[in-house]
């Protein structure tokens, strides 16, 4: 054994099997580095303890005091400001945080040179009331960042000279330890950085006043030999000054003899932090963990499931450690119910129960979820160790079991791997999940897996599939309608009746349409059932399209024109559609009214033109008192086509002439077409004229009803000669209704819009009306002035309107005054005149110098 001199140390370490072996190291090398150097080939430095025998005790403690003190301030060097201030910004801390920080302050106070108060003035350190410290509490005693870490030396310096208060200490302890013990620190670290450190401080402080306590509180107290764990922190020069002063000061050569231990805590306390910190963990366990196998699985089961280096390690390390048995099994079945998530956890039951069927069971569960392909191959490799009944049973109930799954990918391959050793089981056990108490889910999975485990034409699964049409509806009866057809064809008449009969109770627009389309695909040309089964479908239409965005019996009516050849069933479906459009414009305005016109125009167009029972329900619509729903109503009647356009116009008129509402005569006034009513012939002609001249006639009517039948009589005006009894009963109308009173001037202008058809317009009318104060029945008089005769009229009539309010009337007054040839003077004289305020006016100012210009040349005013 070579022997080093100066400043070097020579270690003899003794494993605990008897074997020795020597390193050499410097004395400034901390024990840490020693292990990390030269006892990594032993074995996993994390579990490493050295121990030297026969040394004071005391004496190493005193030494280790100012090495314990630097290595806390460094420790809390890492503490920055930023760290801190996070945790103070919580408002509502984790519950952990929280607990944390409460242990922190019950080691500030153990210290006699810290004082806590809450903003209460409390003082949870003498009464031990912690417990009800609130959050705002434990931040006032916490202080600032500088406070802080004044109080934390304050404990260091508390702890190296024996000055801590038992009761707290205890108390604190017993804290940490409900929080982890010597594992808070990786628990923390998930809430923050700042924690962690806090954690790492404390276990420090306990450890070290735990060591101290015989020896800093009883300072007059002998100092025997004994045992002592070298910390990592600490140089070897502190132990080897302490074994020299042991000797007497001897000269023989700097040397230690450690015996070498095992702890595998710090390996378990590893699995519960960080992945880093679980990898080593695990290694550590994976050669050392032989030890204590009872202890390895309940601990490597939580870190399946994370990280995937972590889940490999823990992988490698139960088959290193564990063998195959029952019992562990089972154990790892009940730490990790949910193994079949990940694939090394997967493994780790496949090696465990190698030929367990609740592994099988597991396995087969996995087949829905996430990690199925993984699941898959355990699978194939484990079914065949069990009896074919086990595999039946497993692979079914975790099929059936809930109703959502991530993915059926996997599922033929695994029926068929089952199927493959015991076909009529596998049929017989399936036939179980099909019956009138199953879900509609559970039929449709089971309608899936028979068409996967059929072989040819299985009798038995096609009855239980027809069986099953008739108590499952909506998406189950079409999924079990397309399986039962790839089993059987011959099922094909059974399928359409089903659909059908769904049809009418389906509650889904999207769901009709698909049900319409397979019945399209599937029925047969001109089947009477399924014919009569669509247009009863269609005569609900009005029920359905209330529905906004139900449009489904446009795709029934294309289904029926497709399979109805003779074209019977055709019309009557196209009679009920057309008329439960018409009903549903009649009371939906707005953006679905849109689309309902759309229909109902295009439907038109396609089949000819709509019904009598369609423009009845439009009719319904014209009566309706919102006025949005009459103009909607009103396009629609204008821009559809009509089969019959006699009965359409006799409907109109029995409106207009029958006991109703003025809105509603005012509307079909508005539909009827003057010059379609001449061509259809003079009667009927002669009874739209005359209805129209008694609602124009009848005083007691509304203002603007009587006006729209004036503007509907003018095409009869047309054409007709002063000499016929239509065209004087015309006239005559019309001269009365000028003489109305003065707020009818819609009515009057109606009145002379109808009297200019036939020119000219009697004298004695624009008399009257010129007197009236509307401007636009006077711009209707001043253009048909021109049409009267030279001195008809007075300079009299038009001089007041020569500065009337309006503009275009002040205008078409002066050159109408120009226009005057009869008494030139009495117009000129009128026109220097001007009004009572002078004429600013530029356009009236042109038209009367026009004016003047022109009667003065004796000619025609310009315009």
């Amino acid at each position: 054994m070579s022997e080093l001199a100066g400043d070097g140390v020579i270690i003899t370490i003794q494993k605990i099997t008897g074997e020795t072996f020597t390193t050499n190291a410097r004395l400034e090398d901390s024990v840490r580095e020693v292990k990390a150097a030269a006892l990594s080939e032993v074995g996993p430095v994390l579990c490493q303890r050295l121990v030297l025998h026969d040394v004071p005790k005391k004496l190493i403690f005193a030494r280790t005091a100012p090495v314990f003190t630097r290595q806390m301030e460094e420790l809390l060097e890492r503490l920055e400001k930023s760290m801190y201030t996070e945790v103070r910004a919580f408002l509502r801390p984790p519950p952990l945080c929280h607990s944390f920080i409460l242990v922190i302050l019950q080691l500030m106070s153990a210290s006699s040179h810290v004082m806590l108060r809450t903003s209460s003035g409390a003082m949870p350190w003498k009464d031990q009331s912690w417990a009800s410290c609130s959050w705002a509490d434990c931040k006032t005693m916490l202080s600032d960042y500088f406070q802080l870490r004044a109080n934390l030396r304050s404990v260091v310096q508390s702890v190296t000279e024996g000055d801590l208060r038992t009761k707290q200490v205890k108390a604190a302890k017993a804290s940490l330890e409900e929080l982890g013990g010597a594992a808070a620190p990786s628990l923390l670290s998930k809430v923050s950085v700042c924690c962690q450190i806090l954690a790492q401080f404390a276990l420090e402080i306990l450890k070290f006043h735990e060591e101290g306590q015989q020896f800093v509180w009883h300072p007059d107290a002998s100092d025997p030999l004994g045992s002592v764990e070298l910390r990592d922190g600490v140089p070897l020069s502190v132990y080897v000054e302490a074994k020299v002063a042991t000797n007497g000061g001897s000269d023989v050569p700097a040397r230690l003899d450690l015996a070498l231990l095992i702890d595998l805590d710090p390996a378990f306390h590893a699995l519960r932090g960080h992945a880093t910190e679980q990898v080593e963990g695990l290694r550590a366990l994976q050669e050392l963990g032989g030890r204590c196998p009872e202890r390895i699985l309940e601990a490597v089961c939580p870190c399946f499931g994370g990280d995937d280096k972590v889940a490999d390690e823990a992988l490698s390390c139960i088959r290193a450690v564990l063998q195959p048995s029952v019992d562990l099994a089972a154990q790892f079945l009940l730490a990790t119910p949910s193994f079949s998530q990940s694939p090394q956890a997967v493994q780790a039951a496949l090696f465990l129960g190698p030929d367990s069927p609740e592994v099988l069971a597991g396995l087969a569960s996995g087949l829905l979820a996430k990690n199925r392909k993984a699941c898959l191959e355990a699978f194939e490799e484990l079914e065949p160790r069990l009896a074919p009944a086990h595999g039946i049973r497993c692979l079914l109930e975790s099929l059936f079991r809930r109703e959502s799954v991530e993915s059926t990918d996997c599922l033929p391959e695994a029926l068929a791997r089952v199927n493959s050793r015991d076909h009529e089981a596998l049929v017989e056990a399936l036939l179980g999940y099909f019956g009138p108490q199953q879900p509609g889910w559970v039929l449709t999975r089971a309608s899936f897996c028979a068409t996967l485990v059929a072989q040819g034409q299985e009798e038995r699964l096609v009855q239980a599939l027809r069986a099953s049409l008739s108590y499952v509806h909506e998406h189950e009866l079409l999924e079990i309608s397309s399986r039962l057809l790839g089993l059987s064809s011959a099922a094909k008449p059974l399928v359409v009746e089903a659909l059908c009969r769904e049809l009418h109770q389906v509650t889904s627009t999207h769901l009709r349409e698909a049900l319409l389309e397979e019945i399209g695909k599937l029925a047969a040309p001109d089947d009477p059932a399924v014919l009569n089964a669509l247009v009863t479908f269609l005569s609900q239409s009005a029920l359905l399209l209330k529905r906004q965005g139900d449009l489904s019996m446009l795709r029934a009516l294309k289904v029926l024109n497709h399979l109805d050849q003779s074209e019977t069933f055709l019309q009557r479906g196209r009679r009920h559609l057309l008329r439960a459009l018409a009903r549903c414009a009649t009371c939906s305005p707005g953006f679905w009214d849109k689309q309902m016109r759309r229909c109902l125009i295009k439907l038109g167009q396609e089949h000819g033109g709509i019904d009598h029972e369609a423009l009845i329900e439009l009719c319904h619509g014209l009566r309706c008192q919102n006025a949005k729903t009459r103009r909607s109503c009103c396009k629609i009647w204008a821009q559809v086509e009509k089969r019959e356009p006699q009965r359409a116009r006799k409907l109109l008129l029995e409106m207009i002439s029958g006991e109703e509402y003025a809105w509603a005569k005012q509307a079909a006034i508005t539909l009827l077409d003057g010059a379609e009513v001449q061509k259809a012939g003079s009667s009927e002609a002669e009874d739209v004229r005359a209805t129209l001249l008694r609602v124009a006639d009848d005083r007691s009517l509304p203002l603007p009803l009587r006006s729209e039948a004036l503007g509907a009589l003018r095409p009869f005006a047309r054409g007709v000669g002063e000499g016929g009894e239509g065209g004087e009963a015309l006239r005559k109308a019309a001269l009365s209704c000028t003489e109305e009173a003065y707020d009818a001037s819609g009515l009057v202008l109606k009145a002379l819009e109808l009297l200019a058809e036939e020119t000219p317009i009697p004298q004695s009318c624009l008399e009257r009306v010129l007197r009236s104060s509307d401007p636009d029945v006077l711009l209707f008089a001043l253009s048909a002035l021109a049409a009267l005769p030279e001195g008809s009229l007075s300079t009299s009539l038009l001089e007041p309107l020569l500065h009337h309010r309006c503009l275009d009337v002040a205008v078409s007054a002066t050159r109408a005054l120009g226009r005057l040839r009869g008494d030139r003077r009495a117009a000129t004289a009128a026109l220097e005149r001007g009004g009572f305020w002078p004429e600013t006016r530029e356009a009236v100012r042109a038209a009367r110098e026009e004016a003047l210009r022109n009667l003065e040349q004796g000619g025609d005013a310009g315009e």
